[in-house]
């Protein structure tokens, strides 16, 4: 950047630091990760350096933003203080990971409605139904991500075709849903972030003498708009809209005569997008390039169902673990300045839910999963028709 330097000393002129306190007065036109020298020495003597402590009157409430004193020098001819853009709080990794872990939830909210629907199916024996049934789901879940950096809240629908043909149940799924996503309390960021999905999906279950094998394929499009703050202080509004597709595969075998121990392995890919952000100031523009996810989760679990006379229960518990793909990345470029940086999905968690079935086919239903990173909830209304 062009700039004046505030000290000159020209004329063989002596200048003593003498440990002088630096006062420093900045506004949001800020160079990034260039020095601002401090004084002009044409042909002059400095003695002495600076207090190491100066005087900021200026709020710096920027996490990702630092300021110092250059290579650390406190006099001389290139004494001059620096604003780095040294990235601690990612916010394109926090929504990355709060898409991996919502997605990973819609796919397992679409296994628990599957399976449910399978051993709804066994308590009519022979009576197997070939006629096409419709399920209308709906479902609303918080997410408490704590120091993952964000919180999240999820309304979703989904309608299922399926049918019974002898030995397989097979169908077809569409998925609708809106998720508000907000910092935490462990981000010192504002923002809001609002999307909305569409996906489909297909599940084929196979029943066998005391066990069943089921492959459910689902795919999303999500459709985001961003509101937050950047700049020095966090005072310069920022916004983007977004957009980018999201895929779920999942195998799993079930076995027992009454309770049933599952095995199961689920993919979940999210596919790698770019965006911009707006802001008033081109100085503060982000460009961030999301990379893309794969990740491999395994789980065994024990479901058991109980059937009486009008009514049936359904009850799963499920430890997962995350085999390959534990890490969501992004460039974060500004001011000409890329960082890339990476941050962790959680490995391990518990996933408990809790199925309610009435003779009316109404359909209850409560989901948690839990782990040290953060924690979910989940309830569930739907019926079939």
């Amino acid at each position: 950047p062009s700039y004046l330097r505030p000290i000159l000393l020209t004329n063989s002129s002596n200048l003593n630091l003498n440990n002088g306190t630096l006062h420093l007065y900045i506004g949001n036109n800020i160079h990034l990760n260039k020095p601002y020298y401090i004084i002009d020495n044409q042909n002059s003597n400095i003695n002495g350096q600076f207090d190491p402590n100066f005087i900021q009157h200026f709020s710096l409430s920027n996490p990702n933003i630092s300021v110092g004193w250059y290579n650390g020098l406190l006099g001389g001819n290139n004494v001059g203080i620096i604003f780095n853009y040294d990235p601690k709080v990612s916010l394109s990794n926090n929504q990355q990971v709060s898409y991996a872990i919502a997605y990973r939830n819609l796919a397992d909210n679409l296994r628990d409605i599957i399976v449910n629907n399978y051993y709804e199916s066994l308590q009519k024996g022979d009576k197997l139904t070939s006629k096409v049934e419709i399920g209308n789901y709906n479902f609303y879940e918080v997410i408490e991500g704590g120091k993952l950096g964000f919180e999240s809240k999820i309304y979703g629908k989904n309608m299922i075709i399926q049918k019974d043909s002898g030995l397989y149940k097979y169908g077809g799924i569409i998925s609708i849903g809106k998720m508000i996503s907000n910092q935490s309390e462990y981000v010192n960021i504002n923002y809001e972030e609002k999307s909305n999905y569409f996906g489909y999906g297909a599940y084929l279950l196979r029943n066998f003498d005391n066990s069943y094998l089921m492959a459910l394929f689902h795919s999303t499009n999500m459709k985001s708009k961003y509101f937050g703050y950047t700049g020095l202080d966090l005072s310069l509004e920022e916004k983007y809209k977004n957009s980018f597709n999201l895929s779920n595969v999942k195998i799993e075998y079930g076995f027992g005569k009454k309770e049933k121990i599952v095995l199961g392995i689920s993919r979940t890919v999210i596919d790698d997008y770019s965006y911009e952000t707006q802001v008033v100031n081109p100085l503060w523009i982000r460009r961030v390039s999301v990379e893309e996810l794969e990740s491999t989760e395994g789980y065994i679990g024990w479901d058991a169902f109980k059937k009486t006379e009008k009514d049936s229960y359904y009850f799963t518990l499920r430890f997962c673990q995350v085999l390959s793909g534990d890490s969501v990345s992004s460039y974060e470029e500004i001011q000409g300045v890329s960082k890339l940086i990476s941050q962790k999905l959680p490995r391990n968690n518990l996933k408990i839910g809790m199925y309610y079935n009435t003779s009316s086919n109404l359909f209850l239903g409560l989901k948690a999963e839990i782990n040290s990173h953060y924690q979910k909830y989940a309830i569930k209304v739907g019926r079939i028709f």
